[in-house]
């Protein structure tokens, strides 16, 4: 929860063109507007007690919550208490989410279909000597020297890379997932239904308190076929109709 809260919320601060930080409604004490802040002041009050809010504001990504908590000069609020985390939480749920109900959802579009589209930060190719030495295992990077076979494989990835958003996305497993879905409810298929719908609650998790759009979060989802294809095809083979005997002639 904590995660997709503090990512949210310092996206609900980013400054509007109209109105700044404030939501405005027709009134009757004002002959024109009656004004409301976007984001709770004790929310507000709770952050910059942490961090300043234009630090948070140049350290927000629109998919990633990363930089909030890790860079070195950014806000890192990950450093919270667990008295501040859970107000922030209640003030999310009380006030902040319902006065930024259309940002709460265009966010969650963006940061899942980052990840849908495999849109987020991959690590170089030869990232691995950087990452051996800090396992502290005796490893040897190009151990086999198989250079030409390097090559071609990062080529390949390459090539692959420029057609993620077809090649990598989810899609075949995500609408293998809705005809599971119906299959398993009109068929009263049980086992199927222990197979579609933990993914597919897992799915609607993801996709609601995800604070980050990583490919990773949906790679099951990438694979499901190899487990949903012969699911699907042995509850056609189940229920197919028995076949009917031909009609004996004396």
């Amino acid at each position: 929860m904590f995660p997709m809260v503090v990512f949210e919320t310092v996206h609900f601060l980013r400054p509007h063109a109209m109105n700044e930080l404030w939501r405005t409604y027709p009134g009757m004490n004002d002959p024109w507007v009656q004004k409301a802040p976007m984001v709770s002041g004790e929310t507000k009050a709770l952050l910059q007690r942490h961090h300043s809010l234009e630090n948070m504001l140049a350290y927000s990504d629109p998919a990633y919550w990363d930089m909030l908590i890790f860079h070195p000069q950014g806000p890192q609020l990950i450093g919270l208490s667990e008295d501040d985390r859970q107000t922030l939480i209640r003030e999310f749920w009380r006030y902040n989410l319902w006065h930024n109900l259309p940002s709460f959802l265009g966010s969650r579009v963006t940061v899942f279909f980052t990840a849908a589209l495999a849109e987020g930060g991959f690590p170089a190719l030869d990232y691995a000597p950087v990452v051996l030495p800090r396992t502290k295992a005796v490893s040897k990077y190009r151990h086999f020297g198989l250079t030409g076979l390097e090559g071609f494989l990062a080529s390949l990835l390459r090539a692959s890379h420029a057609v993620r958003w077809l090649l990598w996305a989810p899609w075949l497993g995500l609408a293998l997932l809705y005809v599971g879905a119906r299959r398993s409810l009109s068929r009263r298929d049980a086992a199927l239904a222990l197979l579609v719908w933990p993914m597919i609650a897992q799915l609607g998790a993801i996709a609601l308190f995800s604070s980050a759009g990583e490919y990773r979060y949906l790679l099951p989802f990438f694979v499901l076929p190899l487990a949903l294809m012969p699911a699907l095809a042995l509850t056609n083979s189940r229920h197919a109709p028995e076949p009917r005997e031909a009609p004996k002639y004396p």
